[in-house]
């Protein structure tokens, strides 16, 4: 064996063994899943801005802007507390 293909064989291995060095220190990283916010919403039955009940349930104007936000506000969890 050559000193050149000695070098290029100890340069691979320490190669490798760097390699393997920063992925074990990686996985020493803790990783915490972060829990989002929630934002309860209160409904009420209150024609024709909202609509709980009936045929048009889901139909008023604050219920299709609700619906807007809740999808727009993806980072956030959403409760909704509807009214008797």
């Amino acid at each position: 064996m050559s000193s050149v293909q000695f070098l290029v064989i100890c340069r691979s291995k320490l190669v490798i063994t760097l390699i393997s060095t920063v992925i074990a220190l990686f996985n020493l990283i803790p990783v915490y899943a972060v829990e989002k916010d929630t934002i309860t919403w209160f409904a009420a039955h209150w024609p024709p801005l909202m609509m709980l009940k009936g045929e048009d349930k889901g139909t008023g104007r604050v219920d299709m802007r609700l619906q807007l936000y809740q999808t727009e506000l993806s980072q956030y969890n959403h409760n909704t507390n509807r009214g008797k």
